[in-house]
This record gives structure tokens, sequence and C-alpha cells, in this order.
């Protein structure tokens, strides 16, 4: 009799007709596709009870307590560039493969970011909502009206701070080059050399704030990176530094972003990611007139969005099959499991 597998997806920014459309013609196993939405962990363990594999986005952690009430589950597919959240050591130690695909939306979130710079730096949105409520038509010096929050600064002649310097960083530095005055970065995993071949200078943490005039951060989130720019952070900044973020929400403390924003001493926001997700509207951060939100959509592309969901599903499916997926991100389950490896 053919084994059935079970494969369940818990995200809710859509359906998983995709998925079970497709299954059949990715691989030749029987396999079972259902979703559920969990909003608690005691929710979690009963939909993906007596799952062979789960799909989930970045809203549900992984933990050891949660991986003991699901003794079928063989394979983790994370919807996520970033994988924090889950404890890759307790997967390893239940024996279950983490895979994901961080190459589907490097272009995605690079866009996203220049975008997010070159508004900030010529207010674009501020520009549009102040026009909206007639200051163009009813004041005489309209355009000092309209920079009275600050004026703007040629892009040629600043400094681009970026803080990571892995796939999306390099993009982003690739493109801004030709823009800004230079671009300098700091990661710790980074080879300098390897920057300065490509034309960014790689500095610390501490000189990177007190030199650059734009901040764009492109790191994940750790137990290092978690609450990295807050309050002290922000003082060692120069005044009037415009701050992007396109990577996680957790990275920069809101409430000491707020205060300022409201200094004046960071001249300009833009954030598509925050804590928490969603993010309150009735939080005074979302008052600032320099601030511009997204709702975490950076990644996002029809085209992105359709190589994820079946990179993904190919990744768990090529684990019940016993094949090794495109991207294992606890190496260390590869020798307790019977794995075909992928040809080098």
């Amino acid at each position: 009799m053919t084994r059935r597998y079970r494969i369940v997806a818990t995200f809710d920014q859509y359906d998983v007709s995709w998925e079970q459309e497709h299954a059949a013609e990715l691989t030749d196993l029987d396999v079972e596709i259902a979703q559920g939405v969990p909003l608690t962990t005691s929710e979690f363990i009963e939909v993906a009870h007596g799952a062979d594999a789960i799909m989930i986005d970045a809203r549900e952690p992984i933990t050891d307590a949660l991986l003991d009430q699901l003794p079928n589950l063989k394979a983790i597919g994370r919807h996520s560039v970033g994988l924090d959240g889950i404890d890759l050591d307790a997967a390893t130690r239940h024996n279950v493969v983490v895979t994901h695909y961080p190459m589907y939306c490097t272009a995605e979130v690079a866009d996203h970011a220049i975008a997010m710079i070159y508004a900030l730096n010529r207010r674009i949105a501020r520009f549009d909502r102040d026009l909206r409520d007639g200051i163009w038509v009813r004041e005489r010096y309209f355009m000092d009206k309209l920079l009275s929050g600050g004026r703007i600064k040629a892009l040629r002649n600043q400094t681009l701070g970026l803080i990571g310097f892995g796939r999306i960083g390099k993009e982003v530095a690739r493109r801004m080059q030709p823009s800004v005055g230079q671009v300098i970065a700091t990661d710790p995993f980074v080879d300098p050399a390897a920057a300065e071949a490509r034309g960014v200078h790689l500095v610390d943490q501490a000189t990177l704030l007190a030199e650059t005039d734009i901040i764009s951060i492109h790191c994940p989130l750790t137990p290092e990176t978690r609450g990295m720019i807050d309050c002290k952070a922000i003082a060692r900044l120069k005044p009037g530094v415009l701050l992007v973020n396109t990577a996680r929400g957790p990275i920069v403390n809101l409430g000491d972003l707020n205060d300022a924003l409201e200094s004046g001493h960071i001249a300009g926001a833009a954030l598509d990611v925050f804590d928490p997700e969603p993010y309150p509207l009735d939080q005074a951060l979302v008052s600032q007139p320099n601030l511009i939100m997204t709702p975490h959509a950076a990644y996002y592309s029809e085209e992105s969005v359709e190589i994820r969901r079946r990179e993904t599903l190919i990744s768990v499916l090529d684990v019940l099959a016993g094949r090794e997926p495109v991207v294992v991100a606890n190496p260390a389950v590869l020798p307790n499991i019977a794995l075909t490896p992928r040809p080098a």
C-alpha cells in the first residue's frame, strides 16, 4: 500500500490551492496538503498533529517543546529568508530538516530599500501629503514651508551605510554606488578584501554609525542584532540621518526611533518591518510625518512569491522523498538521517 504523506501549511497570506494543484507535477509521492492558521502554540500542535512536513511563515516559533509534540515531523519549510524563531539545534535533535529558499527575493528587497532611500532623501511622501493639504496654493513662500522639516541634501555627497553585507546588501551597494558619495558597510562575517573588491569599505559598527548619512539595514535577526538600533546607537549618529529597515522589525527599538524622529536627530525613517506585526496604529510612531511605512511587503512581486511557494514545496517534498533539499538550514542533521545527497 502506498504511503500517504501529510503536509500542513500554517501561513495566512494565501490559501494552499496553488500547492494542492502543483504537488502532483512536482512529486510522485501520494501527498495531502492541508492548511490551518493557528494563533497559539496549542492550536499549532493541534493543526500540525500527524504532519510529516509543515510549511510556515515568520510568525510561529519552533521550539524543542513544540517539536516533542510532533513526532512524525520530518521537514519544516520556512516561507522566509530569515530563520529567527526556529530553534535549529532542537530541530536537529528531533531529526527534522529545516529548509528555506533565501535566494527568492533579493532583487525585490533591494528595489524596496532603494525606493525608500530615494523617497526619504527627496521627501516624496511628505511633499505629496503637504501638496494635498494645499500648502502649494496657500502659502506664499511654499518651499520654505515644505522644507521646514529639514533641508534636502544632494545624494551624491552622502555616505550610505549598510548594516549587513549579504546578498541583499551587496545588491543595494551595487545599484547605489553611482548615486551616492560612498558606500560603507559593517558585517562581522564578511572578508574586508571581498567588500573592497566591490568598492565598499568595511568598517566596525561604531564607525558606521558615526560616519553615515543614510543607514539601510540588511542583517538577520539574531540575539546580537535584536535591539541593535536603540537610543545608545542613535546617540552616535550624525544629526539628520535617514534610516531604512527592510530586514527584521526587532532590530530597531521603535520607541527610541519615535523619540529620535520627534527630536529631529533622525530626519526621516522608512520601515517595512515592525515589532510587533501587524503594527498597532494607535502608537505614537505612526503619526510621525517624517516616517514612511509599508506592510512587510519588500519581498513581494508576483514572480518572487511563485518562486518561494514552488521552492518551499519542492524542498519539503525532497525530504519526504529521501533527497537532500537545495538549502538545509541545520546541516548538522544530515548525518542522522538517510537523505540522498544533492549532486556536487
